[in-house]
C-alpha cells in the first residue's frame, strides 16, 4: 500500500507501510499542513477583520491541543477543553501508557471513542 507519499516512507522496501512506516508518514504530512496553514496566517488573511475576536488572541492553545480558533465564541471553547479534560482523565494509566508507547496520544483525538478505535487499530 502507497500512501500520500507514494513509498517514500517504505524504509525496508517490502513494497508496503507498516504501522511505524504510515506513522512517519502521517507525522510528515501534519507537519507539512501546519507549515501550510501557518504561512496562510503569515499572510495575514483575516487578521483585520473585527470580529470581536479577541478571546481566541488572548487564549492559548492548551496542552489538549483545543484550539481557540475552531470556535466562534468563548464558551464553546471553554465548553471544549472542559469536555476533553474530562474524558482524558478517565483514561485508564494502563491504556495511556500502551497508547503513548505507540505514539497514539489521546490529546491527538477529538474523542475517546476515536482515540480508542486507534488503539483497536494497534492491535
Amino acid at each position: 500500500m502507497s500512501g500520500f507519499f507514494n513509498k517514500m516512507f517504505d524504509m525496508n522496501h517490502d513494497g508496503k507501510l507498516d504501522a511505524g512506516e504510515q506513522f512517519l508518514e502521517f507525522m510528515m504530512f501534519n507537519e507539512m499542513m501546519k507549515e501550510e496553514n501557518q504561512s496562510v496566517d503569515d499572510w495575514g488573511f483575516g487578521a483585520d477583520d473585527d470580529s470581536g475576536s479577541d478571546w481566541q488572541e488572548s487564549a492559548e492553545e492548551n496542552i489538549l491541543g483545543v484550539d481557540p480558533y475552531d470556535f466562534d465564541s468563548e464558551e464553546e471553547y471553554n465548553d471544549a477543553v472542559a469536555e476533553k479534560e474530562a474524558w482524558t482523565n478517565d483514561i485508564p494509566d494502563e491504556v495511556r501508557e500502551f497508547g503513548d508507547d505507540r505514539g497514539i496520544f489521546a490529546e491527538d483525538y477529538d474523542s475517546y471513542d476515536d482515540f480508542a478505535d486507534a488503539l483497536r487499530d494497534e492491535i
